[in-house]
């Protein structure tokens, strides 16, 4: 996909996730946004350094598809190893799920690459790619269904939100009926459903990205800039995702696509 708003929505994605991911390696590496630094030369000190380096370079879009590839299985090791044991779905440990986000955003990072606003582009614009650069270029073309698979475990992590808000599952308790907090169970549950079959995609995704949008600045924004400080990495990543779905459409295994559905402005992915 070439317009101009589909590249504005994936460098969006792109800066949120890698500033989110730098924000990780800050604390590894110098204990900044209230972490706790790790021992120089440990693993989680070089994890810290990947996290660190590679979120600034992914937020420009500077070798964006091994950095991204890279925190992907960083974040796929740190889940299995550290969270899944604490209990699952994801939502019932918040870290975990975070992990979880990162991992699907920088997933599908992987296969876009970071779009016309970026270093990368730049460079590619009087350069000729050649050897792991074409390789990775490559992954372009399993974008569609790469963006069905992330819909679709997006779509998962967004409704457990849903069935706890609306019927007290998953560790929490069911909201107060015609409270605002259940009016958001109501579009979490039946938008984490439209995703997952990919129906009405465009429409579904635009309504959540703004629910979770007034979700970061009214219940995040107050306590502070950082996310990672102010608990509002999964409002803001999933804000993003959502975003960039709504242009870019379900991907694959999509009932909008064995509809033919048109998109709003974009033929989409």
């Amino acid at each position: 996909m070439s317009g101009s708003r589909y590249h504005f929505v994936l460098a969006l994605l792109r800066i949120v996730t890698g500033f989110i991911v730098w924000q990780h390696g800050a604390q590894a590496l110098f204990g900044m946004l209230g972490g706790s630094a790790a021992p120089p030369l440990s693993w989680p000190w070089l994890v810290g350094e990947i996290e660190f380096f590679g979120g600034m370079a992914i937020a420009v879009g500077a070798l964006t598809r091994p950095f991204a590839l890279a925190i992907t299985v960083d974040m796929a090791v740190l889940y299995v190893t550290r969270f899944l044991p604490l209990g699952f779905p994801p939502i019932v440990n918040r870290q975990g799920e975070v992990a979880c986000l990162l991992f699907n955003t920088n997933l599908l990072l992987a296969f876009t690459g970071p779009g016309r606003w970026s270093v990368d582009e730049a460079g590619d614009s009087s350069t000729v790619k050649v050897g792991v650069r074409t390789l990775l270029s490559d992954l372009g073309r399993h974008t569609p269904a790469v963006l069905g698979a992330v819909r679709i475990f997006m779509g998962l992590l967004f409704l457990s939100y849903g069935l706890r808000k609306m019927f007290g599952l998953l560790g929490g308790d069911a909201e107060v009926f015609l409270s605002l907090q259940w009016f958001a169970g109501i579009v979490e549950l039946f938008g984490g459903l439209a995703l997952i079959a990919g129906l009405l995609t465009h429409w579904t995704a635009f309504l959540c990205s703004g629910q979770m949008a007034f979700a970061y600045f009214i219940n995040h924004n107050p306590r502070g800039f950082f996310p990672i400080e102010n608990g509002g990495e999964r409002a803001a990543l999933f804000c993003y995702f959502f975003l960039f779905v709504w242009v870019a459409g379900a991907g694959r295994w999509s009932l909008d696509r064995l509809r033919r559905s048109d998109s709003p402005g974009s033929a989409g992915i």
